[in-house]
């Protein structure tokens, strides 16, 4: 699945030297965490509530409120951003968005295209976009497979399933923790005959697991 299938194309943005109690103000009013930082058209910048905080004078400083209120008023997006922030395209895999997330603890990444700021993804945008590729939601059973890593063995094991009626809804294939030479393959299947399913393969392969979810 690719980023623009997934990404959110409405996105609020915020520019460089709005003050940070205005932009505070607006994440409240639009119930939203983070904001792209423009300088006119350009992304500069994301500013998340918990950095505009952060600048943010305590209520237990020394400050007059006179002094207080002038120092917020001083105070903008610019002072409180991170710059120059890690994007991704919209053409790209949300594999790698969910990557280049979990590698720098990212909750989300600003989606550009040709340096036009296109779209938003989110931590949320990412499972979402699991959980439609797994197939879960239309339920059916997952049985999972140690395979050899060479090629012709998913299609021996989808000659199998449909000899037996059933559909296969997904594929899925990892490698992690995997003895070398070979791969555990997940396959979600709808239809009635599942349990003398499972009985063939079990004759011929190695299950790892069957999930009815």
């Amino acid at each position: 699945m690719l980023v623009r299938q997934c990404m959110a194309t409405d996105v609020v943005t915020v520019q460089e030297d709005t003050p940070v109690s205005e932009a505070l103000q607006m994440m409240k009013q639009r119930r939203i965490r983070k904001l792209p930082v423009m300088r006119e058209d350009k992304l500069v910048g994301i500013v998340t509530d918990r950095d505009l905080r952060d600048i943010t004078p305590s209520k237990a400083t020394s400050l007059d409120v006179w002094e207080l209120n002038y120092l917020l008023a001083k105070l903008t997006v610019k002072d409180a951003m991170v710059p120059n922030p890690v994007t991704i395209g919209p053409d790209e895999s949300v594999a790698k968005a969910a990557l280049l997330m979990q590698e720098n603890h990212f909750e989300c990444l600003p989606v550009v295209d040709h340096a036009e700021l296109v779209g938003i993804v989110t931590e949320s945008d990412v499972f979402r976009s699991f959980v439609t590729l797994s197939g879960v939601r239309d339920g059916g059973v997952e049985i999972v497979l140690e395979l050899e890593d060479r090629s012709g063995t998913l299609k021996d094991v989808g000659n199998i399933i449909r000899e037996h009626g059933l559909k296969i809804r997904s594929i899925l294939c990892h490698y992690e923790g995997v003895k070398v030479g070979y791969r555990h393959v997940s396959f979600r299947v709808m239809g009635e005959d599942v349990g003398s399913l499972v009985e063939r393969l079990q004759g011929t392969h190695k299950v790892i697991g069957v999930s009815t979810d």
